[in-house]
């Protein structure tokens, strides 16, 4: 049974964390655009948009994730352990950026997650794929 279930897990895994990258990646340009600009209403839109659907997609990709990891017994494989420890990386990034959002949204003083979110996501993401993809060591 799980056998036929895995490609539609791994689909659905592969969504929920794009979805959950996007809603990073708005919340990383919508701190910077507030900081630049001190306009609050734009943090306003972007932390609706975390709390509707980038949490949701993060659960749903760990969940999905560790269900397929489970199943298939990569528990003891170092690339999985590589790859968990950035997932972990990206999962503290999206609580610190909509720490900030929540804050942007009452006061628009720029801080270091404006500065090195984006950034930050933006070399972890290509990483996790590429170890999900290519299961190096």
């Amino acid at each position: 049974m799980v056998d036929q279930l895995y490609p539609w897990l791994r689909a659905a895994h592969l969504c929920a964390a794009l979805l959950w990258l996007a809603g990073m990646l708005l919340a990383a340009l919508a701190l910077r655009a507030a900081s630049t600009r001190a306009d609050a209403g734009i943090a306003v839109l972007a932390l609706r948009w975390d709390r509707r659907a980038t949490v949701p997609a993060m659960a749903a990709t760990w969940a999905l994730g560790l269900w397929l990891a489970v199943e298939a017994g990569w528990f003891t494989a170092p690339w999985l352990m590589a790859k968990l420890a950035l997932v972990v990386l990206l999962s503290a990034l999206h609580g610190g950026l909509a720490g900030r959002l929540r804050r942007q949204a009452e006061d628009a003083a720029p801080d270091m997650a404006a500065r090195f979110g984006l950034p930050l996501l933006l070399l972890a993401a290509p990483a996790v794929v590429f170890l999900a993809m290519v299961k190096p060591f």
